[in-house]
């Protein structure tokens, strides 16, 4: 549940459009029709939220309409229909929290308006989709298969990129805004750092301030850990290389800076072994030698560094393999590092961990069983974009 925050109201200190140049002509066109329905042509519950009033309409009506030029190109239909659930998916709130109900209550407002102003295209597709927005994506895809029949799949569509413009803006609320893998459209992917962008730039500074620190006192609540396993360079492009990976890890370095604030900790394991370690193949093991302690094979992939370095957040380094008798797939099975990461779970308090890593089927797979079993109390999500496999 998010606060209720009082006496600070966003201010918009940047027009909108100053953002418009890099888009399409019909996306800047489109903004300026329908972002003029906020001075006075549509009615708020609450005008003055600070968080889902027009500010973040304006907003989530350019990712909208870039988003969908993007994906259905010129398609006059599809563009009003998301420019339309834009402007008014969030008119009908009571409260800054989750307000389960909003978007049915905003869908009979639309309706409601189309009646009453006839110049405004009525489409049954808008509804659905305000209809829906703040409910499970399972609930929103049921009605449209319902409802559309053989159309389903365009209208899933606009769905897909309505939810995920809405999303967008999410980053309003501070780090713990949005977590980028939830989002469903790949331009929606590549636009989180000019929706993080176009926020600052439209928002009064002090007011995000605030916003953060609120939303902060109540996410600190759920304290993360980010577990990285293995993202050497010996299993990226060295004696050990597994499939993807190079990209995998890129992109995990694109992921830690756009969730820069969300976890607490994040811890970094990496095999060390020393050369006559027991699972290479010459000393009658079943892998090529690789990350030898003190090697170039054995560094953490640099991108990865350097996300890190730039990001906020405890950050720890663990070694495992280091017994040349001993094979030690899991982080855990190594017992200073099981320790360590033991104590620092319980002095950070930490309640969810996402692991990812290298190899997804082996020592991933691994660490995540061991430390489920170890720490069942605590939700563990596996990264799977971030942990490419060896089979």
């Amino acid at each position: 549940m998010l606060p209720t925050l009082k006496c600070c109201i966003f201010v918009i200190n940047m027009n909108t459009t100053a953002h418009l140049a890099a888009f399409a002509p019909e996306v800047r066109r489109l903004y300026r029709y329908w972002s003029a329905f906020f001075d006075g042509k549509v009615r708020f519950n609450r005008p003055d939220s600070l968080i889902h009033a027009a500010g973040h309409c304006r907003r989530v009506l350019l990712h909208a309409l870039a988003i969908g030029h993007d994906i259905f190109g010129h398609d006059p239909d599809a563009l009003e229909i998301l420019a339309q659930a834009a402007v008014f998916h969030d008119t009908r709130r009571l409260d800054e929290g989750y307000d389960k109900g909003h978007g049915a209550r905003a869908a009979v407002y639309y309706k409601e308006y189309c009646r009453e102003h006839p110049e405004v295209v009525f489409h049954p597709e808008t509804v659905l989709l305000i209809r829906f927005h703040d409910l499970d994506d399972s609930l929103g895809i049921e009605a449209i298969r319902k409802e559309f029949g053989n159309e389903a799949p365009r209208v899933e569509t606009l769905y897909a990129i309505f939810k995920d413009a809405d999303a967008l803006d999410r980053p309003r609320l501070g780090p713990h805004g949005l977590d980028p893998l939830f989002l469903r459209t790949a331009p929606a992917r590549s636009s989180v750092d000019f929706a993080k962008e176009l926020i600052h730039a439209t928002i009064d500074p002090e007011a995000y301030r605030r916003v953060c620190a609120e939303v902060n006192a109540v996410m600190d609540r759920f304290r993360k850990m980010l577990l990285i396993v293995d993202a050497q360079h010996d299993f990226i492009d060295g004696t050990l290389p597994v499939p993807g990976a190079a990209g995998a890890m890129d992109a995990l370095a694109t992921y830690i800076r756009q969730t820069d604030g969300q976890y607490t900790l994040r811890v970094l394991t990496a095999d060390a072994h020393p050369a006559d370690h027991i699972s290479f193949k010459e000393n009658g093991g079943m892998w090529p030698a690789h990350c030898v302690a003190g090697t170039p094979g054995a560094a953490i992939w640099q991108p990865i560094l350097n996300a890190i370095e730039a990001t906020s957040g405890q950050t720890v380094f663990l070694t495992k393999g280091t017994d040349p008798a001993r094979e030690e797939y899991s982080i855990f099975a190594n017992t200073l590092s099981a320790q360590t990461i033991d104590t620092l779970i319980r002095q950070l308090d930490i309640v969810k961990i996402d692991i990812c890593g290298l190899a997804g089927d082996i020592c991933v797979a691994r660490t995540l069983r061991d430390g489920q079993k170890l720490y069942p109390q605590i939700k563990w999500r596996l990264l799977e974009p971030f942990s490419p496999t060896i089979n």
